[in-house]
C-alpha cells in the first residue's frame, strides 16, 4: 500500500512539475513575442508544444508558432503550421479567423494562401475514430 500511495505521489509530482515548465515555456515564449523577439519566442513554443497533450492548448501554440513566422516574414513557414494544425486539430477557417493568437492580418493572409484546405480537412476526418461524435456539433449536422 505505502508503494502504491508513493508511486501515486511521484506521478502527480511528475505531471505537476511538467504542467509547471509547459507554463514557463508560453510564458517565456509570450514575452519575447511582445517584445518582437519572433524567432526566440518559435522555440520556446515549439518547446511547449513538446510538452502539452490537449489539443486545443495545442492549436492555440501552433496560432502563435504561425504567427512568429508571418511577423518575420516567412509566410511559407506560417503557411505550413497552420496546415499541420489543420490535420492534427482539424483547425478550421473560422478557427483562423477569429483566434486572438495572432493579428487579423496574419490571419487573413493564411485563410487567403491555404490552397489545399479541403484536402487538409479531409486528412483529419479521415484520421477520426469515431465520426458521429465529431458530427454531433450543429456546425456539422445536416439541415433540411
Amino acid at each position: 500500500m505505502k508503494s502504491l500511495s508513493f508511486i501515486l505521489v511521484l506521478l502527480f509530482t511528475i505531471s505537476f512539475s511538467f504542467a509547471n515548465e509547459t507554463d514557463d515555456f508560453k510564458n517565456k515564449a509570450r514575452e519575447l513575442k511582445t517584445n518582437n523577439e519572433f524567432k526566440d519566442a518559435i522555440k520556446f513554443y515549439i518547446k511547449a508544444i513538446k510538452l502539452t497533450e490537449e489539443e486545443k492548448q495545442l492549436a492555440e501554440l501552433y496560432f502563435e508558432v504561425s504567427d512568429c513566422y508571418f511577423q518575420i516574414g516567412n509566410k511559407k513557414m506560417a503557411i505550413r503550421v497552420i496546415e499541420e494544425a489543420i490535420i492534427k486539430f482539424g483547425v478550421t477557417k473560422m478557427d483562423i479567423i477569429s483566434n486572438d493568437f495572432t493579428c487579423c492580418t496574419t490571419n487573413y493572409f493564411l485563410v487567403d494562401n491555404i490552397k489545399n484546405y479541403n484536402s487538409l480537412r479531409q486528412k483529419y476526418i479521415s484520421k477520426l475514430k469515431d465520426i458521429d461524435a465529431f458530427l454531433i456539433y450543429d456546425d456539422y449536422l445536416v439541415k433540411k
